[in-house]
């Protein structure tokens, strides 16, 4: 399991794909849940942990069913925490 801040390099389109597929899902609640996108295409995996603290099973899930689909491409793009959203993508320089 790898966090890749910078999936998209300098490709605003593809950074707009993903974070208008993870907004779209509208994810609420106190759970903890990570969110992987296939980056071609912004199809969002997800997973809600059973306990606050995730277990590296529960981590590696989302990125596990992207790459069984896709085999590759596959970035982690959000986390909430404690009812909190945290984008893990760097936005491309204008």
């Amino acid at each position: 399991m790898g966090i890749d801040r910078d999936p998209v390099g300098e490709d605003r389109a593809a950074f707009e794909r993903l974070t208008t597929a993870y907004e779209t899902l509208n994810p609420k609640g106190p759970k903890t849940s990570l969110f992987v996108a296939y980056v071609r295409t912004g199809q969002i995996y997800s997973q809600t942990c059973a306990e606050e603290r995730c277990t590296m099973e529960e981590m590696a899930a989302p990125e596990q069913a992207c790459l069984i689909d896709h085999m590759n491409e596959c970035s982690y793009v959000a986390l909430r925490f404690r009812d909190e959203e945290f984008c893990l993508l760097r936005s491309p320089q204008d």
